[in-house]
């Protein structure tokens, strides 16, 4: 680790110095180093577009169908789970037509113009809003961040639908991106 600043991409290798994963690092973190991929590939917008891709089919193939004109169905629903999507330290809902993120990885907090470009890009959302003021941002040595980091959200009382059943979203205070998706 002599030279590695954190949040750097590494290449990571076994004792024998045999290549094993690309990941990022960091010193502040009780993890300290997380894994982006197990195949020698760069980490260009290609990359972060092929995930938020396979975390669109994953869900698709769950019935989950990001802007869902259903109204029997659910339109809020957890798109990208952090490591369970192989984008570690990050969290993607969506909410209709509205995305919210949680960069709780220095990791992915580096990466974070990539990954909002990638969302862009893939699904054209109305609006992205960021909340990445959970507590574990500090123990990454991050500073805590909420707010709009792109188009507009929508005016007035936001609802989205689970299973039918309405439900009123608070974007900027409600629980994590603002309603349990968990």
């Amino acid at each position: 680790t002599e030279g590695v600043t954190d949040g750097q991409t590494v290449d990571m290798v076994s004792a024998e110095g045999e290549w094993l994963a690309r990941g990022y690092y960091n010193s502040k973190s009780q993890i300290v180093g997380r894994v982006w991929t197990s195949q020698d590939e760069p980490l260009d917008d290609d990359f972060f577009a092929r995930r938020v891709q396979a975390a669109l089919a994953l869900r698709a193939a769950a019935g989950l169908h990001f802007r869902d004109e259903n109204p029997g169905g659910t339109n809020a629903f957890r798109l990208i789970n952090a490591e369970s999507d192989f984008l570690p330290g990050l969290i993607v809902d969506a909410y209709g037509d509205v995305l919210v993120t949680q960069f709780l990885a220095l990791g992915a907090e580096t990466r974070r113009n990539e990954i909002v470009a990638a969302l862009t890009d893939q699904l054209h959302p109305q609006a992205i809003f960021d909340r990445s003021d959970a507590d574990v941002r500090s123990k990454e040595g991050l500073e805590s961040h909420c707010g709009l980091l792109q188009g507009d959200l929508p005016e007035g009382e936001f609802a989205v639908r689970e299973s039918g059943l309405k439900f009123v979203v608070d974007f900027q205070r409600g629980q994590k991106t603002g309603f349990y998706l968990d």
